[in-house]
């Protein structure tokens, strides 16, 4: 390391946004805010931090839900600046994008004809992987909705987006990390140098100095494909997949390598438009059996639109025919070019089978993009609404097991009318009190309230705790892919809704192995 010690900024009044992040749920204060540049600057400050006993919380791209890059006080580090890589020094590249005016760091490793190894910064944002792969004819399955996050902030919240469906969440496709512990070591976390985990009781991390011996908590686990509250270990995973959906408790990540596969040959998007909740059921179950009997052609996702928000878009969307009760949104991706029109064929049959007149096919890359905007609007429109009124959009991110789909959407539906019946009561009838919008094939909601003050916003929260309870006792996450961060209800952190006292110890236990000061991303899951 070099003697000279990064240089830091003050917050105020420039680097303000950083105090919180897209979801607005926690404004934070801090002292200073440092953008290293390299890997050797980070370890410095934290090495410094830890030394002095000063808390530091972690900046990404500021799209979090959870408010958990909101600083508690303390030194923020932010990310920004981290567009080189460490590893191979004599054969890393430069990728220069257009688009997003940034020049990044690489290495490509073509391990087979169909698959290869990407090692980016942490910085580098989803929309600048797909860039790149694209110019390399690659392609990174994971596709989460916000495309300008950082793949470092995608990692501690093990993101899905609408493609988990078939491909999988990023936890599927990280193959290596690079990670500045809090205790001033640096970890290697390399799938193919590591055991799954088995039955062993704990996780040996081994780092530049002396390895860790990290107790692995033994509580239950939600039964469902997607979860991220708190830290996910199971038998079939590595020590790697610590890091990996933790909120960012146990690490600072700093590169990172994934999977690529190649591109198929075209992927069909398709909007549906059902005239019936019941339709729209139907293509979820149908789609959900071919999944688990692996039958092709299995769908890249099956997303849902509700009617309160279908009647929100139909203003700012013509091609929406009156009669729509709800949307269903898949896409399907063909590796034989030959099976194409087999494939388009199918699903035109099908959606005759279940009655569905009216839908929307686009095979083009244009034509997609115009689908992605369509589905990007409807987040747009509630967050204006929200903000027009002064309150912080409340929204659900909760998952149940697979055989649940039913009383998920039922329990959505109760607990809609009921904050209806709340907004009636008062004398403000105005339409939609709440919107829902889901992963549907994965059986995870974003049920998300519109409160117009803040007697609204408090009774909602209640309604959200009363949903929490009640999709713990289904066996499902209360995180399914945002993480959890800084959210609280009843003044206590969000985790205690899904674990008890008892299992969060645990957690806490394993973070005192590797922050042993508690200085990283305070307040982040527990305080």
């Amino acid at each position: 390391m070099t003697d000279k010690f990064p240089d830091s900024k003050d917050v105020e009044p420039n680097y303000t946004s950083y105090l919180t992040d897209e979801s607005a749920l926690v404004h934070g204060h801090a002292d200073k805010i440092f953008f290293p540049f390299t890997e050797e600057e980070l370890q410095k400050i934290v090495v410094k931090a830890n030394q002095e006993n000063i808390s530091i919380t972690i900046s990404g791209g500021g799209t979090g839900l959870t408010g958990g890059r909101a600083p508690l006080g303390g030194w923020i580090i932010a990310t920004d600046e981290m567009t080189q890589i460490v590893s191979y020094s004599k054969s890393k590249k430069i990728f220069k994008d257009k688009e997003l005016n940034k020049s990044l760091e690489y290495h490509i490793e073509k391990i087979s004809d169909e698959l290869a190894y990407l090692t980016i910064p942490v910085s580098i944002t989803i929309k600048s992987i797909q860039n790149l792969v694209k110019e390399l004819g690659w392609f990174y399955p994971p596709d989460p909705t916000e495309r300008g996050a950082f793949i470092g902030g995608t990692i501690v919240t093990n993101a899905s987006g609408v493609r988990s469906f078939k491909y999988g969440v990023t936890r599927t496709w990280v193959q290596k990390l690079r990670v500045i512990l809090p205790n001033e070591s640096i970890t290697i976390q390399d799938r193919n140098k590591q055991e799954k985990l088995g039955k062993k009781t704990n996780i040996v991390i081994v780092t530049n100095e002396k390895d860790l011996l990290i107790p692995r908590p033994d509580y239950s686990l939600p039964k469902v494909r997607k979860n991220v509250a708190g830290p996910v270990i199971k038998d079939d995973d590595q020590p790697i997949d610590l890091f990996i959906g933790s909120d960012g408790i146990f690490g600072v990540i700093t590169e990172v390598t994934i999977k690529l596969i190649r591109p198929p040959v075209q992927i069909m998007s398709m909007i549906l438009f059902c005239e019936s909740f019941d339709q729209a059921l139907k293509i979820i179950n149908f789609s959900q059996k071919k999944r688990s009997h692996n039958i092709y052609p299995i769908p890249l996702s099956v997303e849902l639109i509700d009617h309160n928000a279908v009647e929100l878009l139909k203003p700012v969307n013509s091609q929406i025919p009156k009669e729509t009760h709800t949307i269903i949104y898949l896409e399907q991706d063909t590796y034989d070019v030959e099976k194409k029109i087999d494939d388009l064929e199918f699903w035109i049959k099908t959606f005759d089978g279940f009655g569905i007149q009216d839908s929307w096919v686009e095979d083009s890359f244009v034509g997609i993009e115009k689908h992605k905007e369509f589905r990007h609007s409807l987040p747009e429109i509630v967050n204006s609404m929200v903000k027009r009124h002064g309150q912080a959009k409340l929204g659900t991110d909760y998952s149940v097991p697979d055989h649940l789909t039913k009383e998920l959407y039922k329990l959505c539906q109760e607990i809609g009318k009921k904050f209806q019946m709340y907004r009636d009561n008062n004398g403000n009838f105005e339409l939609p009190s709440h919107v829902l919008w889901s992963h549907a094939g994965d059986n995870h909601v974003h049920l998300n309230f519109l409160p117009k003050n803040k007697e609204e916003s408090l009774f909602a929260k209640s309604l959200m705790v009363e949903m929490m309870y009640e999709i713990v006792k289904m066996g499902g996450s209360i995180s399914a892919e945002h993480g959890l961060g800084k959210k609280k209800f009843l003044n206590k952190n969000a985790l205690y809704f899904q674990y008890n006292e008892e299992e969060i110890e645990k957690i806490k236990k394993m973070k005192k192995i590797f922050d042993p000061n508690g200085i990283l991303n305070p307040g982040v899951l527990f305080d």
